[in-house]
C-alpha cells in the first residue's frame, strides 16, 4: 500500500519520478519483497519514472559489477526504454561491455545510444568512447573518424576536448 499510495501521489501531483531507497544490506529477505512489489506497482504507472532499478545498476557498475550491471542495464532498458534515464542505460551498457574488453559489442551499445537517442546529452561521450573501442580494435582509422565527429560536432563539450586530446597522441605517438 505504501508503494502504491507513493506512485498515486506522484500522478496526482505532476511528478515524474518515483525513487525507492531501501537498507538491502541489512533486509536482505524483506528487500527482494519489497523490490518485487516497487517493480510490480511500477508496471501499473508508465507515466512514471521508477528510479531504483537504474541507481542500483549504477552502484553495481561502480562496485565493479560489470555483469550485474549489464544484466541491470539490459533489463531496464525493456522495462524501462521510454523513461528519460533510457539514454543513460544504454551508455553505462556500452560501459560495462568496455570495461569487460567487449568492445565490439560495446561499439553497438554505444551507436545505439546515437542511433535510438540523437538528443540525448550523453550523444557525444557515446561517439568518443566508440573511438575508444576501435583504437582498442586497433582500427585507428574509424577511431580517429569518431573523434574528430566528437571534435567538430560539439566542439566546446570536455569529450571534445579530451578527443583531441587522443587525436594528438595518434598524430605524433613519440
Amino acid at each position: 500500500r505504501v508503494i502504491r499510495a507513493a506512485f498515486a501521489h506522484a500522478v496526482k501531483h505532476g511528478k515524474k519520478r518515483v525513487h525507492m531507497a531501501d537498507k538491502s544490506n541489512a533486509m536482505q529477505h524483506a528487500h527482494e519483497l519489497w523490490l518485487r512489489v516497487f517493480r510490480e506497482v511500477a508496471r501499473e504507472f508508465p507515466s512514471i519514472e521508477a528510479k531504483h532499478v537504474y541507481e542500483r545498476n549504477m552502484q553495481k557498475f561502480k562496485g565493479g559489477d560489470l555483469n550485474g550491471a549489464q544484466h541491470g542495464f539490459s533489463q531496464f532498458l525493456v522495462h524501462y526504454g521510454t523513461s528519460d534515464l533510457a539514454p543513460n542505460a544504454q551508455y553505462w551498457l556500452g560501459e560495462c561491455y568496455y570495461g569487460k574488453k567487449e568492445y565490439k559489442r560495446a561499439i553497438d551499445a554505444f551507436e545505439r545510444v546515437e542511433l535510438d537517442y540523437p538528443t540525448s546529452d550523453k550523444v557525444p561521450a557515446a561517439i568518443l568512447k566508440r573511438g575508444f573501442a576501435y583504437l582498442a580494435l586497433n582500427d585507428r582509422k574509424r577511431a580517429s573518424t569518431l573523434l574528430q565527429q566528437v571534435v567538430d560536432t560539439y566542439p566546446k563539450s570536455q569529450e571534445a576536448s579530451k578527443a583531441l586530446d587522443k587525436l594528438a597522441q595518434l598524430r605524433n605517438p613519440g
